[in-house]
């Protein structure tokens, strides 16, 4: 009898378990991070500002600049199985040293901004009932959503010529011979303590974001703060 309500009692234990991996959730998140193009080198040794008719006095550097994200998100579970998607505003930046135009004005740094949608599967390792780690993979695709209310303007692009550098020497992707289009894989790891997850998300891009002759791709990295409803 004994042996029974032993097993009787792990069986519910374990359909009790079983059935609190099953559920969505909704939540909303803000990113905090670093982001930059990778393929910069060619346009630096060539003193040229990518995707604009601007060239520097002399070669120069780029680096990471920080990025954000803030947007929604899904979570679904199925057993162990986890898909989670967002769909974010974000913003890219590319730092730019030591980028003269001339002897006084400078290049600072290249801001791109799109729409982004990212879904990852992946899983999560309970470690008791409030704490998990959480770890999965998969793609993100961007794009420029304000192009369907209003046209983009290259007016810094290749073929204009500007005499006039940007507000504060920053480069808007909008103003310049850049592409609306994004894609790419994400990788996301982190804890979650109840309806917290706190996560790092890399996303390496694999599409070419400028009209120019050397092709750039989006490199970011960004730790992400969730709260689940």
């Amino acid at each position: 009898m004994r042996n029974i309500l032993i097993i009787s009692f792990l069986l519910l234990l374990s359909f009790h378990l079983s059935a609190q991996e099953n559920y969505t959730a909704f939540g909303v998140k803000v990113s905090f991070g670093f982001s930059k193009f990778s393929g910069m080198d060619l346009y630096e040794e060539a003193c040229i500002i990518p995707g604009s008719s601007f060239t520097t006095i002399s070669p120069y550097t780029s680096g990471v600049f920080p990025a954000w994200d803030i947007g929604v998100v899904v979570q679904h579970m199925r057993d162990r199985l986890m898909i989670q998607g967002d769909f974010t505003v974000s913003y890219l930046n590319t730092k730019l040293n030591r980028a003269y135009v001339d002897k006084v004005e400078e290049m600072k740094r290249i801001r791109i901004f799109y729409n982004n949608m990212s879904v990852n599967l992946g899983t999560k390792i309970p470690v008791n009932e409030n704490f998990r780690f959480v770890m999965g993979g998969g793609s993100y695709i961007g794009f420029d959503m304000s192009t369907w209310f209003s046209s983009r303007s290259n007016f810094y692009g290749v073929d204009n010529y500007s005499h006039t550098l940007p507000d504060d020497g920053v480069l808007d992707a909008e103003e310049a011979d850049y592409k609306v289009f994004d894609f790419g894989a994400s990788v996301l790891a982190g804890v979650e303590y109840r309806n917290i997850q706190i996560s790092l998300n890399y996303q390496h891009g694999l599409v070419n974001v400028v009209k120019d002759e050397y092709p750039l791709y989006n490199r970011s990295c960004k730790l992400n703060f969730t709260y689940f409803f």
